[in-house]
């Protein structure tokens, strides 16, 4: 028996292995919160990500479905976990590359630089997309009044101290 198995064992809700789960031997054993908070996961998730990223979706939601599922038997040969884990660690994988992919997309429009990992070709489809799309542009516009408005000015946080009146 293996020392992750003897650790596991220790656990109230140890669950057996499936044998699928038994001949994934090089995979890294996770728990939905590894998944959602640790870094050496979210860069197995960007390596899959930057691999297979060959369409124009601007979100993680437009992603292709069978694109998304080969996403996720990607991580399923990479990493595994007990049986009873399985829907906590997809809900957790889920909101990570929705959580990642966000923020990567808004800081490369800002900056105006593709991600390493992103196509020429899908780089510029994406722009073109950002640029013309109706409901994006509304959505980019009604989001730059806000920040500039008056309350929002003076409700801005300076690190953890209370909100300051803008200056």
């Amino acid at each position: 028996m293996s020392n992750e198995q003897s650790t596991l064992r220790a656990r109230p809700n140890y669950v057996p292995l499936t044998e699928a789960e038994r001949n994934n031997e090089n995979a890294l054993w996770v728990t939905p919160h590894m998944v959602a908070n640790d870094q050496e996961v979210l860069n197995q998730i960007k390596l899959i990500i930057g691999g297979h990223f060959l369409g124009n979706w601007a979100t993680y939601t437009e992603v292709d479905p069978k694109v998304r599922e080969l996403w996720w038997n990607l991580f399923k040969g990479r990493f595994r976990w007990t049986e009873t884990q399985g829907p906590a660690i997809l809900r957790a994988y889920n909101a990570r590359i929705s959580n990642w992919l966000r923020p990567t997309f808004r800081r490369a429009r800002a900056s105006g630089v593709k991600p390493g990992w992103c196509s020429d070709e899908v780089w510029a489809n994406l722009v073109r997309h950002w640029s013309s799309d109706p409901n994006f542009l509304a959505r980019s516009e009604s989001g730059k009044k806000n920040r500039m408005s008056k309350k929002a000015l003076e409700t801005q946080w300076h690190g953890d101290r209370k909100p300051q009146s803008g200056a």
